[in-house]
């Protein structure tokens, strides 16, 4: 489960401008973003080479962000595409929305979302993530229950997180459901041990 939004590529005379290359992506807001979960390839041909070359790439900011986003880049369509999974932490969600609106501004463009409402740089903010947090929290909490299943896992940049019913109950039952789920999510990715 997850939520796409799209940026189309600016248009240049006959065409479309180059595709960013990943550094140039990382470096879209002011903030250290990384890519996370690349093996095997030399970091100077990553940073070097173009989005295009990977189908995605899963980029977040250290100590911030627990399950991060992906982008990637469609040359059928000339469009960036930032996916976030459902459900992920606030902050994994407003670095999304902060760096969809650093896209939209570079470019010009609208933001389309796989609903296909449009959105610009300056109303993105405004799109409602809490629903898709807590909807993927019933979602989880749900597997437990319906499936006879004693854990529910989701991945994080670092580590998957393995939800059992009493950290579900602990979620579920606090007055702020969403920080205590984006909490779990971060502290587990943030473990000081080795995986």
């Amino acid at each position: 489960m997850s939520t796409s939004f799209y940026v189309k590529n600016k248009k240049k005379n006959l065409g479309y401008e180059k595709v960013l290359n990943v550094e140039s992506a990382l470096t879209i807001l002011d903030k250290e973003l990384n890519v996370y979960n690349v093996l095997d390839i030399d970091i100077n041909d990553l940073l070097l080479s173009p989005i295009s070359n990977y189908e995605c790439l899963l980029i977040g900011e250290d100590n911030v962000s627990g399950r991060g986003f992906e982008l990637s880049y469609d040359n059928k369509n000339k469009d960036y595409a930032v996916r976030i999974f459902t459900p992920s932490t606030r902050e994994d969600w407003l670095l999304a929305l902060e760096y969809i609106k650093a896209f939209a501004k570079k470019f010009g463009s609208e933001i389309v979302n796989e609903s296909e409402e449009i959105y610009t740089a300056d109303n993105i903010d405004k799109f409602d993530y809490t629903s898709d947090i807590l909807y993927g929290i019933e979602v989880i909490t749900s597997n437990i229950k319906d499936e006879d299943k004693k854990v529910s896992s989701i991945y994080g940049i670092n580590r998957v997180v393995s939800f059992n019913q009493e950290m579900l109950d602990k979620i579920n039952n606090s007055d702020s459901p969403i920080d205590t789920f984006s909490n779990i999510i971060k502290e587990i990715q943030y473990l000081d041990a080795y995986s």
